[in-house]
């Protein structure tokens, strides 16, 4: 009735497949590792090391207003420049080292450049996961594979680091240069230092799907779909704001109904769309007249 669908690990982290706009917890126990799930992309991740996917877009800047000496036109290279102009004075600031950073892959295209200030701000706070995300896109776009594969092993070693968004970056980076394989072993780990993470689950669901483990895929599919609906709910009870949080919802239910599609349960898939918001809907539709 409808031919198979594989889900890309970049259906749930793009490029860098978590990847990630994470958003861990500073310190332990920790209850949930946000990972905002970016869109999803439709072609599979690079198959091997040498073939890198296009690197990932980097995240907005994280500063809600308007940081003091800036401009609403700024141009990219007045930005390096004040961040570095701010950072001279706060050289340890990892909000600044984070802005400097960012400034530099996304607004300069020099992520080379951009890897030590991202570096240190993880190092001097890994409380902030879009820090990781960024750092890893940096690294795939500059070649830098193997420089941060080091760079965050070493990190698993230290005290007083977000674990779980550690092992989550590590899975992500090497996923997105073609070692699925690896990355599952990571993936693991970051989903027993935080096993109540729904992205870091939706994480281990996709880099299941490249291993070829299409049971535990969507096993953890759906654990990510029950601690995202908890998610919504805890959110929705404190009178919070929910509207990314339910587009993240709606990734991981894709990824589900792409499960249901490659094996062909067509029942399953017909009552997850009772269940789904519109754009889930539409997909469904898509794949049963496949």
């Amino acid at each position: 009735m409808f031919r198979p669908f594989f889900i890309a690990a970049a259906a749930l982290l793009a490029g860098f497949g978590l990847v990630f706009w994470l958003k861990p917890t500073a310190s332990k126990p920790m209850q949930t590792v946000e990972i905002s799930v970016p869109a999803p992309v439709e072609t599979p991740m690079a198959p091997t090391p040498q073939s890198l996917p296009t690197p990932r877009p980097y995240t907005s800047s994280p500063t809600q207003t308007p940081a003091p000496g800036s401009t609403e036109h700024e141009t990219p290279e007045r930005k390096v420049a004040r961040l570095k102009q701010a950072l001279a004075q706060s050289p340890e600031n990892p909000q600044l080292l984070y802005e400097l950073g960012l400034a530099l892959a996304r607004d300069l295209h020099a992520p080379e450049e951009a890897i030590p200030h991202l570096e240190k701000s993880i190092k001097n706070d890994s409380g902030n996961g879009n820090v990781f995300y960024d750092l890893v896109g940096a690294y795939l776009e500059s070649g830098n594979a193997d420089r941060g594969t080091k760079f965050l092993e070493d990190l698993t070693r230290l005290d007083n680091v977000n674990k779980a968004a550690t092992y989550a970056a590590l899975a992500d980076l090497k996923a997105a240069s073609g070692d699925p394989v690896a990355a599952s072993a990571d993936v693991q780990k970051a989903h027993a230092e935080d096993p109540h993470s729904p992205a870091v689950s939706a994480m281990a669901a996709s880099i299941s799907m490249q291993v070829g483990d299409t049971q535990n895929a969507e096993q953890m599919t759906k654990l990510a779909i029950q601690q995202q609906l908890g998610k919504i709910k805890e959110k929705r009870a404190q009178g919070l704001a929910v509207d990314t949080d339910q587009q993240d919802l709606d990734q991981i239910m894709r990824s589900y109904a792409d499960i249901l599609a490659q094996s062909r349960r067509v029942d399953e898939l017909r009552q997850l769309s009772a269940s789904a918001s519109g754009a889930v809907k539409s997909h469904i539709e898509h794949l049963l007249q496949q």
